[in-house]
């Protein structure tokens, strides 16, 4: 099997991410289903299948990295603004 490396870039990583909370969450999203969604050229099961199981270790683990703080503060600052936005009067 010839398969590429892949360089997850911090786009490509939120790109997954999103696709991944999409689909219910790290233990249900499946590495075809996360593909299908991301739909990005060259990327293959195989690449996804990793990243997927290191991301599900990563996300279990409990010393979460600044990355995973910075997820949470960019969430709560996403989850601020659509309240803000929903609040405001038309």
């Amino acid at each position: 099997a010839n398969k590429a490396r892949l360089r997850w870039t911090p786009e490509l990583h939120d790109m997954f991410t999103r696709v991944v909370e999409e689909l219910n969450g790290p233990e249900k999203a499946t590495p075809k289903a996360i593909l299908k969604k991301m739909g990005v050229k060259g990327m293959t099961i195989y690449h996804v299948k990793s990243h997927l199981q290191k991301f599900r270790i990563h996300v279990k683990s409990p010393n979460p990295s600044s990355r995973s703080k910075m997820t949470i503060h960019a969430r709560n600052k996403e989850a601020a603004a659509a309240a803000a936005a929903m609040a405001e009067p038309e």
